[in-house]
């Protein structure tokens, strides 16, 4: 059984997503019914292309793009005031 990730119950996260035109699919990990509102981590397919995870799998999606080598080591990384060390 998966924690519990919000207060409110699986329906109406279902019924918001609905009525605000956001997709309401199941996460490509654990397979569980989510929403778009929902925040959450990205599955990379490519550098450019993803899919969008729960957020229960955010930490295994940010594993499985590491291995993959799409997120760059720490002191590679750019942040938003230009590059690090």
């Amino acid at each position: 059984m998966m924690a519990r990730q919000s207060l409110l119950p699986r329906w109406m996260h279902r019924l918001y997503a609905k009525f605000r035109g956001y997709f309401w699919l199941p996460c490509p990990i654990c397979g569980r019914p989510f929403g778009g509102h929902e925040k959450g981590g990205t599955l990379l397919r490519d550098v450019f292309n993803g899919w969008m995870v729960c957020r229960g799998c955010t930490d295994e999606a940010e594993r499985r793009n590491r291995r993959n080598g799409f997120i760059p080591p720490p002191w590679r990384r750019i942040s938003p005031i230009g590059p690090t060390a």
